[in-house]
């Protein structure tokens, strides 16, 4: 638990095979490889997000992110249909050094949901999935 807290990806106990020490070599590289292959420009409903300059727009509207806000779309994006909970947005955004109340998160995404939703009180990009947590809507993604 202390080395996955300091950055280790993954451990394996003892006693173990050596085809799942394979299994989990490879499906570190898969991991490795996608994150590697993400696509500069992505676009979805009306947002626009251009990762390498960390630039969100509506049309031709730049849209200020926080760096917080800035980071959950990006997690939405890359999780794209799986439910997120709040102490995995928590753990993913800040990690596990910091106490934060699960509640917070709400608020930040109430924040992102006003400058990236056409009506925030109808979200259709991040959706609340009740007493779980929050995904990504049903909207296509385009990648460039």
């Amino acid at each position: 638990v202390e080395l996955l807290k300091l950055g280790a990806d993954d451990y394996v106990v003892k006693p173990f095979s050596p085809g799942e020490l394979a299994a989990r070599v490879e499906a570190y590289f898969r991991r490795r490889n996608r994150e590697l292959r993400q696509p500069e420009i992505v676009r979805f409903a009306h947002i626009q997000v251009d990762r390498s300059k960390r630039e969100v727009f509506s049309g031709d509207r730049l849209i200020e992110l926080t760096p917080t806000e800035y980071k959950l779309l990006e997690v939405f994006i890359d999780s794209k249909g799986r439910v997120l909970s709040r102490s995995r947005l928590i753990e993913t955004i800040w990690g596990n050094d910091f106490f934060i109340e699960e509640r917070a998160i709400d608020v930040h995404i109430r924040r992102l949901r006003i400058k990236i939703e056409k009506d925030s009180s109808q979200p259709e990009i991040i959706l609340t999935s009740r007493g779980t947590g929050y995904r990504f809507g049903d909207v296509k993604i385009c990648y460039d």
